[in-house]
């Protein structure tokens, strides 16, 4: 499984959300990340190993066409958000948005 997505995006941008100085390229990492985990996803479906994704990118209604395209099939997040993130895959898989 691929985990803690929050941590990856502060070590491949160097920069935490945490920190005001450098909070902005946090997000737009995530982009950048998505890019990584496309690589490790086709690595481990090579191998038979199951990927999937938590933190607050898994929830990121704006970025999940992305996360999908990756070939992440698994999502882990807060509960309040499983039926917007349920609605919003629905939306991209079936109508193509």
């Amino acid at each position: 499984m691929v985990r803690g997505t929050n941590d990856l995006i502060q070590y491949t941008m160097a920069a935490g959300r945490e920190d005001r100085n450098v909070a902005e390229y946090y997000e737009e990492g995530a982009r950048l990340v998505l890019r990584s985990v496309k690589k490790v996803v086709k690595s481990a479906e090579r191998k038979g190993i199951e990927c999937g994704i938590c933190g607050e990118i898994a929830g990121d209604l704006s970025l999940l066409p992305e996360i999908i395209n990756t070939g992440i099939r698994s999502l882990s997040v807060a509960p309040f958000l499983i039926p917007r993130v349920k609605n919003r895959i629905r939306n991209i898989v079936f109508k193509g948005s």
